[in-house]
């Protein structure tokens, strides 16, 4: 910035240079370079993981760390922080209710989560690690469970075109079961995860006086629902598409380690001090 003749204390051009950064960082780690192969199977397992622990670890947590620590005393670099995740949030989730390339539509819902959760970051204080863990935790379990039983969804039906997919309930309902719960908890509704987090945010920023940015998020999440629904309807729901493959029901592996994230989501929904309590030392480790 110097050697640019530009201001070097201004906090908030900083920040935008800085979540420029992890953005794009963060942006193309979902690029089809970092994938094994376009074999659909291969596809969504790897979009799992970097869209869930691969985003946490090259976007999320250096966010955290730099500016919850090193920008902590200076409150200017929360307004452009929150400006910035919003506009993303609802851009990509606007993006992804007219989206019908399941394999856009999974990248868009993944930035709009991304987006969602820094505008959330920047509206607390650092201290609140609990709410942050929490937040995490259901983030990246939801996002990895919905891509596994759309992955398999997509294989079964041999074709990732919403438009020609179609009553794959009736073939695989456990699969339609728990991606229906991922949904759920991405988009904050009870008994999952997802609204453990959101409810304890909205509690934290309704006592900071944030109305108007917990009525922003309220829009955002309606909008996530709405895309997940239409997802689900597309899928599972309607006439047979045109297309199938010779498999006839989810790998039971997707189906083993889908269930795993769904029960762990309900448990974190129904007893959120319990997994609070368990995700302490994890919690006390990652921040020093």
């Amino acid at each position: 910035l110097s050697t640019l003749g530009l201001e070097t204390s201004d906090v908030r051009m900083l920040t935008v240079l800085l979540l420029g950064a992890i953005i794009l960082k963060s942006f193309a780690l979902l690029s089809p370079a970092w994938y094994p192969s376009r074999e659909e199977q291969s596809f969504y397992a790897a979009h799992a993981v970097l869209a869930s622990a691969g985003l946490l670890a090259v976007g999320l947590y250096p966010y955290l760390r730099f500016f919850g620590e090193n920008l902590a005393h200076r409150p200017e670099w929360r307004e452009p922080a929150m400006a910035v995740g919003l506009g993303i949030a609802l851009l990509m989730a606007l993006a992804a209710l007219g989206e019908n390339d399941l394999h856009q539509l999974l990248a868009y819902a993944t930035f709009s989560q991304f987006g969602g959760l820094i505008a959330f970051f920047a509206l607390i204080q650092p201290a609140d690690t609990a709410l942050v863990a929490l937040a995490l935790l259901t983030y990246t379990l939801a996002i990895a469970g919905l891509t596994l039983c759309v992955g398999a969804a997509a294989t079964v039906a041999g074709q990732r075109d919403l438009r020609r997919m179609g009553g794959l309930i009736n073939r695989m309902p456990v699969t339609a079961g728990l991606f229906l719960l991922c949904a759920l908890s991405l988009a904050g509704l009870p008994p999952l995860g997802g609204f453990a987090s959101r409810l304890l945010g909205i509690l934290t920023l309704f006592d900071r006086g944030e109305r108007t940015v917990v009525y922003l998020f309220f829009a955002l999440g309606v909008v996530t629902l709405l895309y997940l629904l239409r997802l689900f309807h597309a899928i599972f729901l309607g006439e047979a598409g045109s297309a199938r493959s010779s498999m006839q029901a989810a790998p039971f592996p997707v189906v083993v380690v889908a269930s795993a994230i769904v029960l762990t989501l309900l448990f974190v929904g129904l007893l959120p001090g319990r997994a609070l309590e368990l995700l302490q030392p994890a919690i006390e480790l990652t921040m020093k």
